[in-house]
Protein backbone atom coordinates (compact mmCIF):
# COMPACT_ATOMS: atom_id res chain seq x y z
CA UNK A 1 0.00 0.00 0.00
CA UNK A 2 1.03 3.47 -0.46
CA UNK A 3 1.77 5.79 2.12
CA UNK A 4 -1.12 8.09 1.20
CA UNK A 5 -3.56 5.05 1.67
CA UNK A 6 -2.27 4.24 5.18
CA UNK A 7 -2.52 7.55 6.25
CA UNK A 8 -6.14 7.76 5.40
CA UNK A 9 -6.98 4.65 6.77
CA UNK A 10 -5.48 5.72 10.18
CA UNK A 11 -7.04 8.40 10.60
CA UNK A 12 -10.20 7.03 9.82
CA UNK A 13 -9.49 4.70 12.57
CA UNK A 14 -9.26 7.48 15.26
CA UNK A 15 -11.75 9.14 13.66
CA UNK A 16 -14.37 6.15 14.49
CA UNK A 17 -12.41 5.18 18.03
CA UNK A 18 -13.34 8.92 19.08
CA UNK A 19 -16.68 8.39 18.30
CA UNK A 20 -17.23 5.67 20.57
CA UNK A 21 -15.40 7.34 23.23
CA UNK A 22 -17.38 10.53 22.89
CA UNK A 23 -20.42 8.13 23.57
CA UNK A 24 -18.86 6.38 26.59
CA UNK A 25 -17.79 9.26 28.42
CA UNK A 26 -21.66 11.18 27.95
CA UNK A 27 -22.61 8.21 29.17
CA UNK A 28 -20.65 7.83 31.98
CA UNK A 29 -21.59 11.91 32.95
CA UNK A 30 -25.17 11.42 32.78
CA UNK A 31 -24.52 7.78 35.01
CA UNK A 32 -22.82 9.94 37.47
CA UNK A 33 -25.59 13.11 37.90
CA UNK A 34 -28.11 10.26 37.56
CA UNK A 35 -26.09 8.61 40.77
CA UNK A 36 -26.00 12.31 42.62
CA UNK A 37 -29.42 13.33 41.68
CA UNK A 38 -31.25 10.25 43.45
CA UNK A 39 -28.99 10.42 46.79
CA UNK A 40 -29.99 14.33 46.96
CA UNK A 41 -33.42 13.48 46.64
CA UNK A 42 -33.52 10.21 49.08
CA UNK A 43 -31.70 12.74 51.74
CA UNK A 44 -34.17 15.19 51.54
CA UNK A 45 -36.92 13.02 51.91
CA UNK A 46 -35.19 11.59 55.06
CA UNK A 47 -35.07 15.14 56.09
CA UNK A 48 -38.23 15.97 55.59
CA UNK A 49 -39.89 12.57 57.81
CA UNK A 50 -37.59 13.92 60.49
CA UNK A 51 -38.58 17.23 60.65
CA UNK A 52 -42.41 16.31 60.35
CA UNK A 53 -41.53 13.91 63.27
CA UNK A 54 -39.71 16.64 65.12
CA UNK A 55 -42.71 18.92 64.93
CA UNK A 56 -45.17 15.90 66.39
CA UNK A 57 -42.81 15.82 69.67
CA UNK A 58 -44.71 17.02 72.44
CA UNK A 59 -43.67 17.47 76.19
CA UNK A 60 -44.31 14.25 78.04
CA UNK A 61 -43.29 11.52 75.19
CA UNK A 62 -40.34 9.52 75.36
CA UNK A 63 -37.97 10.37 73.01
CA UNK A 64 -34.42 9.18 72.08
CA UNK A 65 -31.57 11.75 70.47
CA UNK A 66 -29.30 10.72 68.53
CA UNK A 67 -26.29 10.11 70.26
CA UNK A 68 -28.76 7.31 72.31
CA UNK A 69 -30.06 9.11 75.17
CA UNK A 70 -33.16 7.92 76.05
CA UNK A 71 -35.45 10.63 78.14
CA UNK A 72 -38.36 12.07 78.60
CA UNK A 73 -39.40 15.09 76.78
CA UNK A 74 -40.18 18.41 79.08
CA UNK A 75 -40.20 21.15 76.94
CA UNK A 76 -38.50 22.56 72.98
CA UNK A 77 -38.19 25.88 71.90
CA UNK A 78 -37.97 25.93 68.25
CA UNK A 79 -37.05 29.51 67.84
CA UNK A 80 -33.69 28.80 70.31
CA UNK A 81 -33.84 25.44 68.55
CA UNK A 82 -33.42 23.83 71.82
CA UNK A 83 -35.28 20.82 73.90
CA UNK A 84 -35.01 19.90 77.42
CA UNK A 85 -35.38 16.06 78.70
CA UNK A 86 -35.46 14.55 81.66
CA UNK A 87 -32.98 11.36 81.86
CA UNK A 88 -33.54 10.52 85.41
CA UNK A 89 -35.81 11.99 87.73
CA UNK A 90 -34.48 15.41 88.65
CA UNK A 91 -31.85 15.25 86.40
CA UNK A 92 -32.86 17.49 83.22
CA UNK A 93 -30.27 17.85 80.14
CA UNK A 94 -30.53 20.58 77.35
CA UNK A 95 -29.73 19.27 73.79
CA UNK A 96 -29.92 20.74 70.05
CA UNK A 97 -33.33 20.14 68.68
CA UNK A 98 -32.11 18.72 65.98
CA UNK A 99 -30.61 15.53 68.05
CA UNK A 100 -33.73 14.06 68.81
CA UNK A 101 -34.47 11.42 66.22
CA UNK A 102 -37.12 8.77 67.50
CA UNK A 103 -40.16 8.57 69.62
CA UNK A 104 -39.77 5.51 71.97
CA UNK A 105 -43.17 3.54 71.81
CA UNK A 106 -44.01 2.07 75.33
CA UNK A 107 -43.99 -2.02 75.01
CA UNK A 108 -47.42 -2.86 75.81
CA UNK A 109 -47.31 -6.51 77.60
CA UNK A 110 -47.99 -9.52 75.12
CA UNK A 111 -50.35 -12.10 76.07
CA UNK A 112 -49.25 -14.37 78.56
CA UNK A 113 -47.28 -11.37 80.15
CA UNK A 114 -48.33 -9.77 83.12
CA UNK A 115 -51.84 -9.69 84.98
CA UNK A 116 -53.67 -6.86 87.08
CA UNK A 117 -51.84 -8.49 89.68
CA UNK A 118 -48.16 -8.30 88.18
CA UNK A 119 -47.71 -11.94 88.30
CA UNK A 120 -47.08 -14.23 84.91
CA UNK A 121 -49.25 -16.44 83.10
CA UNK A 122 -46.65 -18.97 83.91
CA UNK A 123 -46.37 -18.06 87.46
CA UNK A 124 -44.37 -16.71 89.29
CA UNK A 125 -40.86 -17.55 88.49
CA UNK A 126 -39.80 -17.59 84.23
CA UNK A 127 -38.14 -20.52 83.25
CA UNK A 128 -35.07 -18.66 82.49
CA UNK A 129 -34.32 -17.03 85.58
CA UNK A 130 -32.12 -18.18 88.43
CA UNK A 131 -33.75 -18.21 91.83
CA UNK A 132 -32.20 -14.65 93.52
CA UNK A 133 -29.41 -15.22 95.72
CA UNK A 134 -27.91 -18.33 93.69
CA UNK A 135 -23.94 -17.90 94.03
CA UNK A 136 -23.54 -20.00 90.69
CA UNK A 137 -25.33 -17.04 88.83
CA UNK A 138 -22.62 -14.67 87.42
CA UNK A 139 -25.77 -11.76 87.55
CA UNK A 140 -26.05 -11.73 91.16
CA UNK A 141 -23.33 -9.46 92.84
CA UNK A 142 -23.28 -11.56 95.59
CA UNK A 143 -22.32 -14.08 93.98
CA UNK A 144 -18.90 -16.37 94.58
CA UNK A 145 -16.07 -14.90 92.25
CA UNK A 146 -13.53 -17.60 93.13
CA UNK A 147 -15.82 -20.18 90.86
Amino acid sequence: MTPVVTESLSAAGAAGGGGSSMLLFGFMLLLIIGMFWFSSRTRKKQQEKLKSQQRAMEPGMEVMTSYGLYGRLVSKDEDAVKAVIEIAPGTQVTVHLQTLTNVVERDTPAAGGTDAAGSTAAGDASADETPAGDPTDPRDPGADSSR
